[in-house]
């Protein structure tokens, strides 16, 4: 065979079935060509596919006015002003655990607690 033919059909099939790696499911198969050089690759962290967006994605850029709320409905803070006042509840019930002694004659043991 002569450089100038023409290769066979099946050869020419071949190199275009050799598109992707895995050829499956496009969510969870690698569609990443296998044979190209890691200086073609992206140098980006690859990310999952399940999760479209993160919270630095959504303040990696500064908000303007046609995302932002057009009124501020506050909730009331009738449950948490008392606790400000006098502190959180606090159960004084009778105790019936086992209380460790914290003093030690023995440095050995001085950090097991």
């Amino acid at each position: 065979m002569a450089s100038t033919d023409v290769p066979p059909a099946s050869f020419s099939r071949k190199k275009e079935s050799l598109s992707c790696t895995n050829p499956g499911n496009p969510v969870f198969s690698c569609m990443i060509d296998a044979r190209a050089p890691p200086s073609k690759m992206s140098l980006t962290k690859a990310h999952s596919i399940l999760y479209k967006t993160t919270s630095d994605s959504y303040g990696a850029l500064p908000t303007y006015c046609e995302i932002a709320p057009c009124s501020h409905h506050p909730l009331t803070q009738r449950f948490s002003d008392p606790l400000g006042i006098c502190g959180m509840y606090r159960n004084h019930s009778f105790n019936t655990a086992l209380d460790r002694s914290k003093v030690y004659d023995d440095p050995i043991l001085q950090h097991t607690v």
